[in-house]
């Protein structure tokens, strides 16, 4: 009774229907979480120095290379998306494929890169953004 039950359950995770689906629902989360590092680089470290008790300074240089970080975990998440769809819905592949996923992928990131407020832009500002961005 165990056994097939185990039986099945491999099964339907081995399908490729669903690795797909797993893959691009993978991707979009990455997507989805870099674009709010992007927007908010030191947001989630803030919130995490604030249940610590401790005041997080903010360096315009970690900022930044937050900031790049984010934008390559989005491109990644394109390249992931557009690379699960090519090579295994379309069975896709090669050296040329892969230039033009990744050309594809810069395009898509640079459309979904989100606008910076100019509250945001500026690490002085710190609570005070933060707290306007909440009235909004």
């Amino acid at each position: 009774m165990v056994e097939s039950l185990v039986m099945v359950s491999t099964q339907a995770l081995s399908s490729p229907a669903l690795g797909i689906w797993l893959k691009i629902a993978m991707a979009t989360y990455l997507v989805w979480v870099s674009r709010k590092f992007y927007v908010d680089p030191m947001g989630y470290f803030r919130r995490l120095a604030r249940t610590a008790g401790t005041v997080l300074p903010e360096l315009p240089a970690v900022r930044e290379l937050i900031r790049w970080l984010a934008c390559f975990c989005l491109w990644g998440g394109c390249f992931m998306i557009a690379s699960a769809v090519t090579a295994q819905m379309f069975n896709l592949h090669g050296w040329t494929y892969a230039i033009a996923l990744v050309v594809l992928a810069a395009i898509a990131t640079y459309l979904l890169l989100p606008e910076i407020d100019k509250l945001q832009a500026s690490p002085e500002m710190g609570a005070d953004a933060e707290d306007i961005r909440r009235m909004k």
